[in-house]
């Protein structure tokens, strides 16, 4: 959640006072207060959640944590044994800093991340039984958001065509266009069949983090933790898969690694039933990040040009990598792959950030 100057800094010294600490020293790292206090650094974050919520998810982590698994932190107890601290403006949490801002080019091994992911799910798995006001599934609001980029795709498209000089952003666009369109209809009307056949309910569900994502990976050596769980609920596994498998592939190398050798990795730990992998097409087919990133070229925002064509043409080519493995698996009950080994490692954060 950001933090307002003017709003939050009046409080901060009371919520840093109740966790017991004299700071030396605090500073802004990407929206996380880094507290130096003593020989310890903390990071602490405010949330959007209320209490309840953030406690709940607290408790679901240390469960996880208690079963051996090694890639979460714990959280900062107050001096009154509070997991937290709230006030008028949002409730604040902290942990052990955790790992430093990492070097361009330093990576930790996607097998090992992936398989993480999957731990995390099968332990999670009991922990969500029984939670079935709290399940998330698909619904037709979700539909109706997917295609109203329909229309916004060919209102953007005729922006580029009248103009008398396109730009390069422009053309690679046009370019892409067709596929993006097809990928586009492809997700929306899978989504509704998917909806109509089993009402939007998950085959199986766990918990899962919700923002699966290289800012959520803090890094220290060759080890690693997931933070900001902010997004965490009980939801298919699947949608932390396929944002692992959309946001950790880097395109920009000489090599390209296979995105289902990770999805093996995965299934090592926690295989996948065929409805979750034609539910995990539905995520994978939709193009979310050209999207995103022609919505924002179109409404103004402006960076270097060269800059954004090369990531739309990153994000096209990233999409494409999954179009066999997506249809394949949507048409058929189920379909495995041989499994091949990973090419490469992901790259980590560059910096904490909770």
């Amino acid at each position: 959640m950001k933090l307002d100057a003017q709003r939050d800094g009046p409080v901060i010294q009371e919520v840093m006072r109740r966790f017991g600490w004299s700071p030396r020293q605090v500073g802004m790292v990407r929206g996380v207060i880094k507290v130096h206090d003593g020989d310890d650094i903390f990071a602490l974050k405010k949330t959007s959640l209320r209490n309840e919520e953030m406690k709940r998810i607290q408790r679901i982590l240390q469960e996880v944590s208690a079963k051996n698994y090694l890639y979460l932190l714990p959280f900062i107890k107050t001096m009154d044994g509070e997991p937290g601290v709230e006030t008028d403006v949002g409730y604040w949490i902290a942990q052990t800093w955790y790992g430093e801002a990492a070097k361009k080019g330093d990576e930790v091994p996607a097998a090992d991340v992936i398989r993480s992911l999957a731990q995390f799910h099968r332990l999670s798995l009991p922990l969500a039984a029984g939670k079935k006001e709290e399940r998330r599934r698909l619904s037709l609001a979700e539909v109706k958001r997917r295609r109203s980029f329909t229309e916004r795709l060919e209102e953007w498209a005729s922006v580029a065509r009248e103009r008398e000089f396109p730009s390069p952003f422009d053309k690679a666009f046009l370019t892409h266009l067709p596929f993006v369109n097809k990928a586009l209809s492809f997700s929306v009307q899978g989504m509704e069949k998917y909806i109509q056949a089993e009402n939007g309910e998950a085959p199986r569900y766990t918990w899962a983090h919700g923002q699966v994502h290289p800012r959520n990976l803090v890094v220290d050596d060759k080890e690693w933790r997931w933070i900001d769980w902010d997004h965490a609920g009980v939801d298919s596994p699947v949608v932390d898969v396929a944002n692992f498998l959309r946001r950790f592939i880097p395109m920009d190398g000489d090599e390209v690694m296979d995105p289902f050798a990770l999805l093996a990795e995965y299934e090592d730990e926690f295989p996948l039933n065929g409805k979750e992998k034609r539910l995990l097409s539905l995520h994978l087919s939709f193009p979310e990040r050209p999207l995103r990133l022609i919505e924002q070229y179109y409404r103004g925002w402006r960076n270097d040009e060269g800059t954004l064509v090369r990531s739309l043409e990153e994000e096209v080519d990233r999409l494409q990598l999954f179009q066999d493995w997506v249809r394949k698996n949507w048409t058929k009950k189920a379909v495995t792959k041989k499994k091949t080994k990973a090419l490469a490692g992901v790259r980590a954060a560059k910096s904490h950030s909770h």
